[in-house]
């Protein structure tokens, strides 16, 4: 893989992604929490992005919508921007649908396996 591309993973309900499964938890509605430090109320208008199919998997298991693992290779050129958030191996990315989904892998999508 280029140096100069981030590979992420990101539950999804479809393959390919819908358009309304790159909203933030702000653009669902979900309030934050009323004690949030000003570090988790920007993860907040963000989504979610893991640094493993992994990690990924782990954190489908406890949504009920979620089917599939995708994944998207970012060039570092992309404008799109990634931050580490404050979970290990999670990444916050502050991107549009137009934005992030050209960087989806076609060639990727492992299925959600649910457990109990």
């Amino acid at each position: 893989m280029d140096t100069n591309v981030r590979r992420l993973y990101r539950v999804a309900e479809r393959f390919p992604p819908r358009q309304r499964e790159y909203r933030s938890m702000q653009e669902v509605g979900i309030a934050p929490p009323a004690d949030a430090s000003a570090e988790m109320l920007r993860s907040w208008t963000a989504i979610s992005g893991w640094a493993t199919a992994q990690l990924a998997h782990s954190a489908a298991r406890r949504k009920t919508s979620a089917k599939w693992i995708v994944r998207y290779d970012i060039p570092d050129d992309s404008g799109i921007v990634i931050e580490q958030s404050l979970r290990p191996g999670h990444f916050d990315i502050f991107a549009t649908f137009d934005q992030l989904h050209p960087y989806l892998a076609t060639d990727f999508k492992e299925k959600v396996v649910k457990e109990g």
